[in-house]
Protein backbone atom coordinates (compact mmCIF):
# COMPACT_ATOMS: atom_id res chain seq x y z
CA UNK A 1 0.00 0.00 0.00
CA UNK A 2 1.30 3.37 -0.80
CA UNK A 3 0.63 6.94 0.51
CA UNK A 4 1.09 9.97 -0.62
CA UNK A 5 3.52 12.27 1.69
CA UNK A 6 2.05 15.54 2.89
CA UNK A 7 5.46 16.75 3.76
CA UNK A 8 7.14 16.33 0.17
CA UNK A 9 4.14 15.36 -1.79
CA UNK A 10 5.72 12.32 -3.38
CA UNK A 11 4.34 8.78 -3.27
CA UNK A 12 5.98 6.29 -0.85
CA UNK A 13 5.89 2.41 -0.91
CA UNK A 14 6.15 2.00 2.98
CA UNK A 15 3.89 4.23 5.99
CA UNK A 16 6.27 6.22 7.33
CA UNK A 17 7.52 5.39 10.93
CA UNK A 18 5.01 6.58 14.27
CA UNK A 19 2.85 7.31 11.83
CA UNK A 20 -0.92 6.87 13.83
CA UNK A 21 -4.38 8.62 13.97
CA UNK A 22 -4.78 11.63 15.80
CA UNK A 23 -8.10 10.03 17.84
CA UNK A 24 -8.97 6.28 18.66
CA UNK A 25 -11.66 4.89 17.15
CA UNK A 26 -14.39 5.31 19.89
CA UNK A 27 -13.84 9.22 19.75
CA UNK A 28 -13.96 9.22 15.86
CA UNK A 29 -17.67 7.12 15.90
CA UNK A 30 -19.23 10.05 18.15
CA UNK A 31 -20.77 13.06 17.03
CA UNK A 32 -19.40 16.81 17.96
CA UNK A 33 -22.52 16.80 20.53
CA UNK A 34 -21.29 13.45 21.98
CA UNK A 35 -17.86 14.42 22.69
CA UNK A 36 -19.04 17.69 24.11
CA UNK A 37 -18.31 16.66 27.54
CA UNK A 38 -17.31 13.05 27.30
CA UNK A 39 -13.98 13.64 25.57
CA UNK A 40 -10.97 15.18 26.94
CA UNK A 41 -7.73 15.48 24.63
CA UNK A 42 -4.08 17.21 25.14
CA UNK A 43 -1.55 15.95 22.17
CA UNK A 44 -0.49 12.89 23.97
CA UNK A 45 -3.78 11.76 25.60
CA UNK A 46 -7.53 11.19 25.25
CA UNK A 47 -9.85 10.34 28.11
CA UNK A 48 -13.71 9.36 27.49
CA UNK A 49 -15.82 9.01 29.78
CA UNK A 50 -13.38 9.26 32.60
CA UNK A 51 -12.43 5.94 32.13
CA UNK A 52 -11.55 5.06 28.60
CA UNK A 53 -7.80 6.05 28.35
CA UNK A 54 -6.03 6.29 24.91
Amino acid sequence: MTHQCSVCGKQHDEWPPGYGFSQPDAVLELSPEQKNGRVMETPDFCCIDGTRRH
